[in-house]
Parts: structure tokens; sequence; C-alpha cells
């Protein structure tokens, strides 16, 4: 009693059905006609198709104009093909694609105040005003390559492009359509993308974070997407806004000999869309315009110094945690001082609006604009790079003339390098033993030292220096040498800091018997620290203002001449408190 007809495609089923016409109106943007053929008479014969980067391409228009924004595959072409991991095209008969296309109803709870999607709600207010690059990755999220690997049997295996299981279940479904190139499932829910379900989230979607967003996911930066989408760790993540991305105190520049070219750097997107940067010289004020110092500026291909500026800034601004609501627990107990992901300390007061966070090298705190809550933890927004110290651990010991006992002794034991084994220079100086970490180091008072050395438990720089015996001198220097590393400690440790009672650390000094480290055994009050080291003794940090938590970085450039280095290669951090006694492991 009926016409039998063809099914239709998975294009064609979404846009007669009237449920499905919110999602339908989104894939409208991806959908252009272009010519088919031409009829025998001359006429023009045109087809329906979607830009897309699938088995059959499309990613120009019909004016030649290039377009970015893709589709997985095109969900109108009746001939459907899928390709295997190898890039094999498969036979037409062997799979079909496969699409989640959630229900108006989802699509309006998604897209909503109170909603998975509210950040998308809050940036824009209507569908129609999200960008075409996000709607890419909403549909993306929902098209599948192989409807094979997408049977309601397999759903929990279900993973996205990255890898990531999308949790599906039987009960999200609410329908289905088997169309002649794929079938449709019919969702109660949108399946968001990864990326905008984590803390990465705000930073992509709210287009004033636009320099954040790229330097996250853009691949040429090497950072950090794959970290920060991952569901089963927690993060704190701290986004700057494009107006905010400025006066980046650079760390290789304070290494040229010219003081005009130790310079601020003001980040921007170009019109290539890349990141890049104006140098402004702290001593004049002025653009520094010598490009040659600074490929940071170069703006038509990925510079390799704004990826290596990325990747430290972005590392500074990333807290990983146990579990959420770690860090308002800690500081609610006191503590104020946390490392970063790259080992940065970062000093925080309040995660709530209006809260007060800064790095070791702010010269004034920064403010928490919004917070946004996420499945893998919480972003905020601040006013201001989260900036690192540039000053090392030879510049805090030696400019201190409560620190020069210690001081004498690290210096003439020759542990400040100001280059690397394989040559790359030193900031200033590098401490030679300590690796890409963070660390404490314990400065004993002068009148500690001296103590020790006429009670004859250390030998002065002088009683080593003036030794004839060369075996004899060896052995003093041994002893001086293995003193001072037992006063540097693996984990930075704070005043304000993570209280820990009786917590065990292991020192840079190697115990030659069990060829382990000599541990160094710290409690933490959070307003005192005390320490206890193998020989059952203990020593205090001293609270005087200007000899506890100091911080330090030290740095390598990639380059044997810090005045034509362009990147931090290496570094390691260390927080300097001065203690009452002197640390012993024998």
């Amino acid at each position: 009693e009926n016409v039998l007809t063809p099914p239709e495609n998975m294009a064609g089923y979404i846009r007669s059905n009237e449920g499905l016409s919110d999602f339908n109106h989104l894939l409208n943007r991806f959908c252009t006609p272009t010519l088919y053929s031409l009829a025998e008479n001359g006429d023009s014969i045109w087809e329906l198709r979607y830009f897309n980067r699938g088995k059959r391409p499309l990613n120009t228009d019909n004016n030649g104009k290039t377009i970015s924004s893709l589709l997985t595959f095109d969900p109108g072409w009746n001939l459907y093909a899928s390709t295997t991991a190898t890039g094999k095209q498969e036979a037409y008969e062997q799979t079909m694609g496969c699409m989640f296309v959630p229900t108006n109803e989802a699509m309006k709870a998604f897209f909503s105040p109170t909603g998975e999607g509210a950040d998308f709600y809050n940036a824009f207010g209507t569908w129609d005003k999200v960008p075409t690059t996000m709607v890419a990755d909403i549909i993306n999220a929902n098209m599948k390559n192989s409807f094979l690997t997408a049977l309601p049997s397999n759903f929990e295996n279900v993973v996205d492009e990255y890898g990531y299981t999308m949790n599906i279940k039987t009960s999200d479904v609410e329908n289905c359509y088997i169309a002649r190139n794929g079938l449709v499932y019919v969702t109660n829910k949108v399946f968001a993308p990864q990326d905008y379900k984590t803390v990465m989230g705000p930073a992509k979607i709210d287009l004033k974070n636009s320099i954040f967003a790229e330097a996250i996911t853009n691949t040429d930066y090497t950072y950090y997407a794959y970290l920060l989408r991952a569901p089963k760790n927690i993060y704190y993540f701290f986004v700057t806004p494009d107006k905010y991305f400025k006066n980046y105190v650079d760390p290789v520049a304070q290494g040229y000999s010219n003081n005009s070219m130790k310079c601020k750097l003001d980040f921007y997107i170009n019109s290539n869309n890349k990141i890049v940067a104006t140098p402004i010289s702290i001593a004049t004020g002025d653009t520094i315009r010598n490009d040659s110092k600074f490929p940071l500026t170069s703006g038509t291909t990925v510079s390799t110094g704004i990826g290596n500026r990325m990747e430290d800034i972005a590392g500074q601004h990333t807290i990983v945690c146990s579990y959420d609501g770690e860090l308002e627990e800690r500081i609610a107990n006191g503590q104020e001082y946390f490392i970063s992901n790259s080992y940065a300390p970062v000093h925080i007061k309040s995660l709530n609006p209006g809260g007060k966070v800064g790095g070791t090298g702010n010269t004034a705190s920064l403010k928490i604009l919004e917070s946004f809550k996420k499945e893998n933890g919480r972003t905020f927004t601040i006013d201001g790079i989260l900036q690192s110290t540039t000053k090392s651990i030879y510049d805090r010991l030696s400019s201190n003339n409560d620190f020069s006992e210690f001081f004498k002794i690290c210096e003439a034991l020759g542990i400040f390098a100001s280059s690397s084994v394989d040559k790359n220079a030193a900031l200033n100086y590098t401490v030679n033993f300590l690796s890409r970490y963070h660390y404490t180091v314990y400065v004993p008072t002068n009148a500690a030292i001296k103590a020790a050395q006429a009670a004859g438990k250390l030998p002065t720089v002088a009683q080593w220096e003036n030794e004839g015996d060369a075996e004899v001198k060896d052995s003093l220097e041994q002893v001086l040498l293995r003193f001072v590393k037992y006063h540097f400690q693996d984990n930075s440790i704070f005043i304000k800091g993570e209280k820990k009672d009786n917590a065990t650390y292991l020192s840079c000094t190697l115990n030659n018997a069990t060829s382990k480290f000599y541990p160094i055994k710290v409690t933490n009050t959070g307003s005192h620290i005390t320490l206890t080291d193998y020989t059952n003794h203990t020593a205090h940090v001293v609270t005087t203002e200007g000899h506890y938590n100091l911080m330090a970085r030290d740095i390598l450039v990639n380059n044997s001449d810090r005045n034509e280095a362009t990147e931090i290669l290496s570094y390691s951090y260390a927080v300097i408190h001065q203690i009452d006694n002197i640390l012993s492991f024998e």
C-alpha cells in the first residue's frame, strides 16, 4: 500500500526529524551545495556536501577559500566508507558510519545555566554565537567512523578521539535509525568533547583566553593537552586572559650582558593565529627591535622560543592534586605554598573570587577573577601571569652576610657551575649536583658552623686548602662536600607549607655503605620547622624575616653563550632556610 523508498542517509534523516532540529541547525553550518555535474542540456546539477576530513574530504568552499573547521566525515555521503588504523579504505560493505544525535530537549538541557554546557551558555548565550571551531568539536565528539566499534554491546568501551571513555549507556539512547550510510543513535544527552568537560574547557571556550587556549592545545607547543584532559587526575588550573598576558619577565633575557636587552614580554595572537610576543626593555621601557635575539616575535611559524615560554608558564599554572577540594582543605588548614606541575612554588591565600595567588617572581599578588568546577578539577582565571623568580641559589647565598660561612664552603668546593657538562650556559650559576626537581636548602648560622669547626667536627676552608698531604686534602674535601650536600634535601618545605609530622626526606649525601641517600626527618607545624638529622640531633628553621622561605631557581639556557640563548633548557627550584644548628649524618 506504500511506495518502497530507499532509506535516507544520516544527514537526511537528521534534517527531516523535527525532534533533532537543534542539532541539525549546527550541522547545517558545515553543509554546502557543490557542483556535481552538468546535464546534457547544460543545466548544473548540485549536491549537498559537508566540509569534512574523512575519506571523501572537502575543505574548500565554492570560492576556493580553505575551511579549517571540519567534520570527521561527510554524513551525507551515500557511499560512505571508513579507513583502518593504517589508513587503508575498508570495503563499502564492511562497516558504516555512526552518529550519536541528541534530541532538542537534550540540547537545551546541555546549553543552559546549570547544564554541562554552562560555560558555553555563559560565554555566548545562544548556539548561533558559538564559534564554528567549537561546534565542530561538539559534533565530532558524537561521530564515529565505524559502527562496529559502537555496537550497544560495546558502549562501555567506546572512546573519543583521544582514547578516553565516553561513558555511553544503553539508557542514553531513545531511538535509532539505520540509514543508507550509517546508523543514527538518538540520545537523551549530549556527549561533550573531553576538552570542554575538563579544566581545559574555560580556556578553550572563552575567546578572551585565546592565548592560553592556543598554548595548551596546539601540538607545536609540545604542552599540555594530553595532561589536562586526563579524567582520572585532579588539577587546579590557573588561566590568564589575553588582556593580562603581559609583563612577563623573560628568564632567558635576564642572562644577557646588555642591560637594555633584559626585557618583559607582552604576548598576543597575530594574524597568522600564532602566539608571538613584543619584548620591552625593563631598563628603558622601549620595544626591542632586534629580532635575531628574540625569535619569539616571528609570526608565520611557531617559534621554539614561544613554545618554550608557554610550556614554562602553563606548567607553573597547573597544580596536581589527589582529590577534588584538596587545595581548599589545605588552605583552610593554614597552608599557603604549593608546588606546581613544573615544580615552581605557588603562593595561594584563597581560591574564592578576589582571592590572592602569586608566583615567586611576581612583585604583587594576582587576583582570582572567576572559578569553574570541571570533571577533573577546578579552573581559575587570574589577572596576570604566575612568574618564577630569576634569582639563583648562588644569588641568595652570596647576598646575605648571615649565610657567609656556608657560602664560603660552597664556593670553595666549586659546587656553583657557570655551565653544564654539555657546555650550555647557566643563567648565572647552578648547583652542579641538582637536577630538574624542587629542593630545600638548609643554611646553618655562621655561629653554628664556626662552633662545629672549633669542636673539630668540620674542617675550615683554610685547613683544607692549606693541607700539604694530597691524600689528607682529598679526604678533607670529601668531608666538606658531603657536609654541604647533606644540607640540600629533595622536595621543597616551606613555612606556611604542607604540615608534616616527622616525615622522612632524602638529602643529597650518599650513604656509601647502603648506596642510599641519608635521610632528614621534618616536622612542619606551618609556622615552625624542626629537623632531625641522621644522628638524631635537631635543628630549627630561623624565622627571622629574610632568613626563611627564600625562593631560588637555577636555570640552564640553550647556548654556551648566554647572550645568544633563546630558550630555558633545564632548571632546579629551591627554597632556602637558615637553621640554628648544623645537620650531621655521622
